[in-house]
């Protein structure tokens, strides 16, 4: 697994600053002298470590155990610190987000060793596909590609090793080939951008495979989303023909959803710049004027 990046510091003056504090600044904050140098301090890390699972497991059991039930029962310290690596990545410190998933991750892996594929039971698997995948979230935001991709294909692996997989298994294991697939489009790998969005395709037939009702409403338009994604690609890719199939079999799913069911906002505004990109694949080439 790729390392983390460190999120305490000492400053050449000596003093120390989590990551995200002193990223932006060129003085430090105490002393105002001049920043020449960072260096990661493991020591403060662990500290801040041991502070944080004492405070957060150890003297407030009841609500580490809520966090837990809230993630399918998860082990109590891997909840805590996959829910604080959460907070940490919402609140935009991604270094100390990544740390603490990155523990939880390890909590996670102690308790499922030893287990052979039979033995992991789906909740375990959605667990650490959903903590590699955070990860992965963070590698981006820190600018490391390559290890983002790793945190993404490791998610992918768990979960498809869950033995009893459900709507949730097929939903998380869409989103990790589509994220990988967003990963390699923005550093422009097309060809394996594009297998990886074919993939969520299948992974997303399969959990659309219900009839259309109320409850699968999510489910097909989920699955418009990523046909489109594949036809943008395949147009990039010069198959147009290919591209027109793909998005006509996209806005087919898409005009069954809104003539049968009035989509709530978010849905419809997803919805409706769905059928812009659907619209730009299969708009027909601009003719070619000729000198005559």
């Amino acid at each position: 697994m790729a390392p983390g990046i460190p999120s305490q510091f000492r400053l050449n003056c000596g003093h120390k600053f989590c990551q995200a504090c002193v990223a932006p600044c060129q003085d430090c904050l105490l002393c105002g002298e001049d920043i020449t140098s960072r260096e990661s301090d493991i020591e403060l890390q662990g500290s801040v470590d041991a502070y944080m699972e004492a405070a957060g497991v150890c003297s407030r059991p009841g609500q580490a155990a809520e966090a837990a039930e809230r993630v399918g029962g998860m082990d109590l310290k891997a909840a805590f610190w996959l829910q604080e690596g959460l907070r940490s990545l919402a609140g935009g410190n991604p270094a100390a987000a990544l740390h603490r998933l990155l523990i939880s991750h390890k909590q996670l892996e102690e308790l499922t060793a030893g287990k052979g594929r039979g033995e992991t039971r789906t909740a375990e698997a959605v667990q650490l596909g959903a903590v590699r995948g955070a990860c992965g979230e963070c590698c981006q935001q820190l600018g490391r590609p390559e290890a983002a991709a790793g945190h993404y294909e490791a998610s992918a692996a768990h979960l498809m090793a869950c033995p009893d997989p459900d709507q949730e298994v097929f939903q998380a294991l869409a989103v990790s080939n589509s994220k990988l697939g967003d990963l390699h489009y923005t550093y422009g790998h097309l060809e394996p951008a594009l297998g990886c969005y074919q993939a969520a395709v299948q992974i997303r037939q399969q959990a659309a495979s219900n009839p259309l009702t109320q409850d699968t409403v999510q489910q097909h338009l989920n699955l418009a989303m990523s046909l489109a994604k594949v036809a943008d690609l395949e147009q990039a890719l010069g198959s147009q023909t290919g591209a027109a199939s793909t998005a006509h079999r996209a806005q087919q799913e898409l005009d069954e959803l809104t003539a049968r069911f009035e989509l709530p906002p978010v849905m419809h505004a997803k919805a409706e710049k769905l059928r812009s990109v659907i619209a730009t694949v299969l708009k027909p080439p601009s003719a070619v004027s000729q000198q005559i």
